[in-house]
């Protein structure tokens, strides 16, 4: 097995030189090896500056941001079911969100809402490395879903308040 592998790769070197000498017999240069730019597709678990949404650091802004713009299914919520839905993302060097993945969801209402949100998302102010490069950054944010509980339900409040009769 060995001596064939051997044999394939003299093979591939003799065709290659071939190749050279005919080109040089017809009066034409060898080509010119191809150089390409590789961008940098490396994404960080954790950076030196943490990015900041609207300014503030992220995770209580974008949490935040995240909770007033959700719009609870609404056949979910005449149900009362709810959850909290793991998303994870990558907050690119430009500050813009990709990437979405749905890390765990009870519903696929619930994950369709948090996508749909994440896709109003303003542009961010991204990550930097310690030689304070813009770096793209995984996030992992978890999203709850839960119904505010029915006063008339609760027990605990006054009988008046549960009826919803108010004193002003």
């Amino acid at each position: 097995m060995r001596f064939l592998y051997f044999l394939m790769a003299g093979t591939c070197a003799i065709t290659f030189s071939s190749q050279q000498e005919t080109l040089a017999k017809r009066g034409k240069s060898t080509p010119a090896p191809v150089v390409t730019t590789v961008q940098d597709t490396t994404i960080h678990q954790k950076a030196r500056q943490i990015p900041l949404f609207k300014g503030k650091p992220w995770d209580p802004a974008f949490r935040q941001w995240v909770a007033n713009h959700l719009q609870y299914p609404e056949t979910l919520a005449q149900r009362g079911l709810g959850g909290r839905v793991i998303v994870r993302f990558v907050l690119e060097k430009d500050g813009s969100i990709n990437q979405v993945e749905i890390l765990e969801s009870p519903y696929l209402l619930l994950s369709a809402e948090v996508i749909r949100v994440l896709g109003l998302s303003p542009k961010w102010t991204p990550a930097k490395n310690e030689a304070g490069e813009t770096v793209r950054l995984y996030i992992v944010v978890p999203v709850n879903f839960v119904m505010a509980p029915d006063p008339r339900q609760d027990k605990s409040l006054p009988p008046q308040i549960r009826q919803g009769k108010h004193a002003y």
